[in-house]
């Protein structure tokens, strides 16, 4: 079921879908790697915060829905802000 995720200022939900085919489109997945996938994206799921709805196998690619939450409250800086600092942005003696 979906997740509402709720913070002191706002409500969000994030879905994705992600598709992931191989490569040239080759026939790769079966039972046994279909099978390893869960079980790795259930790791994955205990150790971050997302959540696996959907992962489907088909013989040539794998459809992932996954909800993420949002990491930062608003008002917060985010990586986004300090990779892409411009030089203006950048008090003057900082890079001595």
């Amino acid at each position: 079921m979906i997740k509402y995720v709720h913070t002191s200022r706002k409500v969000s939900v994030r879905i994705y879908h992600l598709v992931c085919p191989a490569k040239y489109r080759r026939i790769v997945f079966d039972e046994l790697v279909d099978e390893e996938l869960k079980r790795g994206c259930a790791e994955i799921s205990q150790r971050f915060e997302i959540r696996f709805f959907e992962i489907g196998t088909d013989r040539d690619h794998i459809h992932f829905l996954i909800q993420s939450f949002p990491p930062l409250e608003s008002g917060e800086d985010s990586v986004y802000d300090e990779v892409h600092k411009g030089p203006r942005d950048i008090p003057a003696g900082s890079l001595s």
